[in-house]
């Protein structure tokens, strides 16, 4: 994907590495998930416009079924986003 510019030199840098900014001052204020995983989901909405406000849709409750169903899923990748990221 990186060699056919489908993602962005910055995404691919959050791929391999996560974000540089340091999140551990932000309070994690959704109870179905780790403090690690809220602060990768904090990097990921500076990577890309494309994951602006994911941290918003964890934190709603409609949204929340779908996160928790993802998260929980034998295979994550069949079970449906909520609809703003789909």
């Amino acid at each position: 994907m990186r060699r056919s510019d489908e993602i962005s030199l910055d995404e691919w840098n959050f791929y391999l590495r996560g974000s540089a900014e340091d999140f551990s001052s932000f309070p994690n204020e959704i109870d179905y998930i780790s403090d690690a995983l809220f602060y990768k989901l904090l990097g990921l909405e500076e990577t890309h416009l494309n994951f602006k406000e994911i941290v918003a849709s964890f934190k709603d409750p409609a949204d929340s079924i779908s996160w928790k169903k993802i998260l929980q899923a034998d295979d994550p990748t069949s079970a449906p986003f909520p609809p703003s990221f789909e």
